[in-house]
């Protein structure tokens, strides 16, 4: 929104602390769940690129202040270095992306790991550079935006907070034309091409640790008695090659709550008939 061009989006304008003490405070009324502060610019926005903080310490400790006093998660948009010490410094459950992180930062990261998570949204990024051309993105629009040197980024420091012990999770930005919802599962891959995680442990961050972040580590990201029965058969071993998982032909059961949505048997017989033919 600018002042000559006014338009509502899913997003809240608030500047200054009290404008976001209102606006927090409005959205738990109306009954989110979580709060989504963006605390860096974006290579997107003309005036306000990735490097560029755009909150202040006090903004962002309200705003988490009054969300957990609800028992709300807050996430962050954190391009920057700074906006990821910010996020850190004031609390924030669950920062975003982090490629501009420094020493300082990352060592902020590592020393709140129990309390923190990351979502790199990696699979934005990748589409953006390599899949985006049919919506006008080409490499000169890639190059120009420093997309490719994000992505760079984002392999460089996920690398360290891999190493770290950091918990990151799969997913984010999924919903744009080039990276549309249901794909999410690509970013297992992107997980161990860029950032060297074992196809296994990008598996963990996809379930355990999407159930820790979800506040349902007791229910959720583990297959244990007394947890919902959310469960994929898989055709193949994503163990070792973790790319099936984005190839829905390969589920050979769909589970959810106990209630079996796909049958094996119908993907055994499937089998059987190709194989015969």
């Amino acid at each position: 929104r600018q002042l000559h061009l006014h338009r509502e989006s899913f997003a809240l304008i608030a500047d200054g602390p009290e404008e976001i003490r209102r606006a927090v405070r409005t959205c738990i009324r109306e009954g989110v769940d979580n709060i989504k502060l963006n605390v860096s610019g974006d290579d997107f926005y003309p005036h306000a690129p990735a490097g560029c903080t755009t909150y202040m310490d006090d903004e962002v400790k309200i705003a988490c202040d009054i969300a957990h006093e609800f028992g709300k998660q807050v996430a962050t948009h954190s391009r920057s270095a700074n906006s990821v010490k910010l996020s850190v410094r004031n609390g924030v459950d669950c920062i975003y992306h982090c490629e501009f992180a420094d020493e300082e930062a990352l060592d902020m990261m590592e020393a709140a790991k129990d309390r923190i998570f990351l979502g790199p949204a990696v699979g934005l990024l990748h589409n953006t550079v390599y899949e985006a051309k049919p919506w006008g993105i080409t490499d000169e629009v890639v190059e120009k935006l420093g997309m490719r040197r994000n992505l760079e980024k984002t392999a460089e420091v996920y690398k360290e907070t891999h190493k770290r012990g950091i918990r990151v999770v799969i997913g984010g930005d999924y919903g744009f034309a080039w990276t549309p919802q249901g794909t999410n599962a690509r970013d297992l891959q992107h997980f161990v091409n860029y950032f060297g995680y074992s196809p296994t442990e990008a598996l963990i961050c996809a379930t355990r640790t999407g159930g820790q972040l979800m506040r349902m580590a007791d229910e959720l990201g583990m297959i244990k008695e007394g947890y919902l029965a959310d469960l994929l058969l898989v055709d193949g071993d994503p163990t070792v090659d973790v790319a099936i998982m984005a190839d829905r032909s390969r589920f050979a059961m769909i589970m959810k709550d106990g209630q079996m949505y796909k049958d094996p048997r119908d993907h055994a017989r499937v089998e059987q008939l190709a194989a015969a033919e």
